[in-house]
């Protein structure tokens, strides 16, 4: 791919430039993948290589104005990304300038914006203009013993002092914010996750949001043993911690199986409204492991069960990786050729994939679209449900 004069000015690499343009074009503000933490357990160092893209910097502040002007039009959040890896959205030396640019601009409508960050560059002069913007922070804290912080985070204790120090400015401020916790082995077995979800009630945190340990098949093996805490023991420790200190905890953000099954039945029904003769057709439904509890079930309620369906196992991530947002084109192929290699009868007119692996342009985290499984096929595809975003 070549870039235009006006892009070529910008000092990377076209498939770098072609990842942060879709991630401005999904509506997400994103400064580059420089952090002022080091979190042994980040999810970034284990990716798959070829997949996310480094930039091994910050924008400058011309790349920012540059995609912004361009590329973003219906912001969805900022400091994380789809296509790219990122870092601390306010670890950037301009990042002042950068949110009055949003205001500026008048091209974002800030409010209640969720913003992710480690808490770790935060002052009050950059939490006034939060306040201003009235953006809705996702702190990870993880912990709030500043010695046990800067272990598993990495970067210096004074950073750490100013992160514990922020929680009651946030108050101060009045922002809006929930507390992002990620429960490893040792912090559970020491006491320090409770004595954390603790000292938050006590300073009233609004809400805490306990974040599944997710790892890929490119995780170290003394990573995995520290993130490999059973979903049914952390459910189960949330509800105990939640009960004995009247906290507002909650395990994840993943819907109940009753939730699920009303949302996936409502998107179903939708795309069959919108799809003519669709339900006379022979259909392929493909779906991840995360709702392997009650897709089935729906498929029944909707009289679909004699369509075809399958689940799908992420390959390219692989580790514990059960989302559909995580899903690739590669993963959803495998699945279709392995469904085709046991099902010998008719084969389906219709494929059907959930929606959460595609962004805005119906493409996945890799940039392939999902047309190349029709190319591939011959199958017509179908996305059905939200985007993930």
């Amino acid at each position: 791919m070549s870039l235009s004069r006006a892009e070529s000015k910008l000092s990377m690499p076209a498939d770098v430039y072609e990842a942060f343009k879709k991630d401005f074009q999904n509506g997400i503000i994103t400064l580059g993948d420089v952090c002022s933490a080091n979190c042994f357990f980040c999810s970034q160092k284990w990716n798959p290589p070829h997949v996310l893209k480094h930039l091994n910097r910050m924008l400058t502040l011309e790349e920012i104005e540059h995609f912004m002007d361009r590329h973003l039009k219906s912001p969805a959040w900022i400091g994380s990304a789809i296509h790219v890896n990122s870092g601390e959205f306010f670890c950037h030396p301009h990042v002042m300038d950068v949110l009055k640019l949003l205001v500026q601009k008048k091209r974002v409508e800030c409010n209640n914006m969720i913003t992710f960050t480690n808490a770790m560059e935060l002052t009050e002069e950059k939490l006034e203009i939060i306040k201003e913007l009235n953006l809705c922070l996702h702190v990870s804290l993880h912990t709030t013993n500043i010695s046990h912080r800067t272990k598993i985070m990495g970067g210096t204790q004074k950073k750490h002092q100013n992160a514990i120090a922020t929680l009651s400015l946030l108050k101060k401020y009045k922002i809006h914010h929930l507390i992002l916790l990620v429960p490893l082995k040792q912090s559970i077995t020491s006491g320090d996750f409770e004595a954390t979800v603790r000292n938050l009630t006590e300073i009233n945190t609004t809400k805490i949001v306990v974040h599944r340990p997710g790892y890929t098949k490119y995780t170290p093996a003394h990573v995995i043993k520290e993130l490999s805490v059973p979903d049914n023991f952390l459910h189960q420790y949330c509800l105990f911690l939640k009960k004995k200190y009247s906290a507002n905890i909650s395990y994840g953000f993943a819907m109940s199986d009753t939730d699920m099954n009303k949302d996936i039945s409502e998107s179903l029904r939708n795309l069959m409204k919108d799809k003519r003769n669709f339900s006379k057709r022979r259909k392929l439904f493909l779906y991840p492991a995360s709702v392997r509890n009650v897709f089935p079930g729906v498929l029944k309620s909707l009289g679909m069960e004699n369509d075809g369906s399958h689940m799908v196992k992420s390959q390219v991530f692989a580790g514990n990786v059960d989302c559909a947002g995580l899903l690739l084109v590669e993963d959803y192929l495998a699945a279709v050729k392995e469904f085709f290699l046991h099902n010998k009868g008719p084969r389906p007119e219709e494929i059907i994939l959930p929606r959460a692996s595609f962004d805005i342009n119906d493409e996945d985290l890799s940039m392939t679209p999902a047309t190349q499984i029709e190319k591939i096929y011959g199958t017509k595809v179908h996305l059905c449900g939200k985007r993930a975003n």
